[in-house]
């Protein structure tokens, strides 16, 4: 198992109609072997209301973290229409290098598209991108 590590998000005075505090904690388990997980925690506060939750990832797909993490906090009333990673770039990408380097991830190594297929989301657009997709329809 290797060290927890965590970032924390947080809501921007004047750009976000939301208040909120997120907090993602995660843990690799297993990180050499072909059956790695990477455990992810979330908690915080979103509109004044403190959550927690989590879920987890075999290693070969961890790195699409940020879609589950979103549709967890979306459960929790989070409003996110164009997904955490545009907003909070630098914080993505500090937890996407880190699993890289914690599950020896390299170019090319393989995954399985299976499980990938799995995580889809049930809802993958916010109410805007709905509207314009039922203009066009």
């Amino acid at each position: 198992m290797t060290t927890p590590a965590q970032v924390t998000i947080h809501s921007s005075q004047g750009l976000d109609r939301q208040q909120y505090v997120i907090r993602l904690s995660y843990q690799v388990e297993n990180p050499a072997s072909r059956d790695a997980l990477v455990k992810f925690e979330l908690d915080g506060e979103i509109d004044g209301q403190p959550f927690q939750d989590g879920f987890d990832l075999p290693g070969d797909i961890a790195f699409n973290f940020a879609s589950s993490a979103t549709r967890v906090l979306r459960r929790h009333g989070l409003r996110v229409c164009q997904g955490p990673v545009l907003r909070f770039r630098k914080e993505h990408d500090r937890v996407f290098d880190d699993l890289r380097r914690k599950l020896g991830a390299e170019p090319g190594k393989p995954v399985d598209l299976q499980r990938m297929s799995s995580l889809a989301p049930a809802q993958p657009r916010c109410a805007v991108a709905e509207s314009i997709v039922r203009q066009r329809g």
